[in-house]
């Protein structure tokens, strides 16, 4: 969680679900040393009047569902469509943005 601030925060070893929220501020979040169970995990995003940016290894498969209302999103990067390892996110930007980075 993220209010009125910057934040960077880093998932290291074993996940299956990460949630994120942020509210009037900015959050990076980097996946480098993540590794999902089984094969798979889940990040529910919901960014307020603010920023949020995952980056996430290219080699992973990445699912995504975003919904704006008044926020932008995008993607810079490409993953491997056909990577072993599955993330699937679903984000909310209420005037704000989200972005995902392959790394």
């Amino acid at each position: 969680e993220n209010a009125f601030s910057s934040a960077v925060k880093y998932v290291a070893g074993d996940f299956d679900k990460v949630d994120v929220e942020n509210a009037f501020g900015s959050m990076q979040i980097y996946f480098a040393d993540a590794q999902p169970i089984d094969g798979s995990a889940h990040v529910d995003v919901e960014s307020a009047f603010g920023s949020v940016t995952l980056y996430v290894p290219a080699e992973w498969k990445v699912v995504t569902k975003t919904e704006h209302v008044f926020g932008t999103s995008d993607e810079k990067g490409q993953c491997n469509p056909d990577g072993e390892t599955v993330l699937y996110v679903n984000a909310e930007a209420v005037f704000g943005s989200f972005y995902i980075r392959y790394i």
